[in-house]
């Protein structure tokens, strides 16, 4: 029997939302498929990416917003 593997069950698979049966399956088809393989080299890739591209609000932002929270607790409590 020949599994379809999509690109869906690839990215869950990144991000570890794969069953212990699906991580077996994969695995052993990374082991005989080379495309596979590949294609989720390129998902690792771009999943590195991503996650480079975070980023934290800047100290200015995060300032601003705190004093408008003050402002607005304290026309709360009026």
């Amino acid at each position: 029997m020949k599994t379809n593997f999509t690109q869906e069950l690839l990215v869950r698979h990144l991000y570890g939302e794969t069953t212990e049966a699906e991580r077996e399956l994969i695995a052993r088809e990374l082991v005989l498929n080379e495309s596979l393989h590949t294609e989720l080299e390129e998902l690792l890739e771009a999943k590195g990416l991503l996650n480079g591209k975070m980023k934290q609000p800047s100290n200015t932002s995060i300032r601003i917003i705190m004093e408008y929270s003050d402002k607005t607790e304290h026309l709360q409590e009026s």
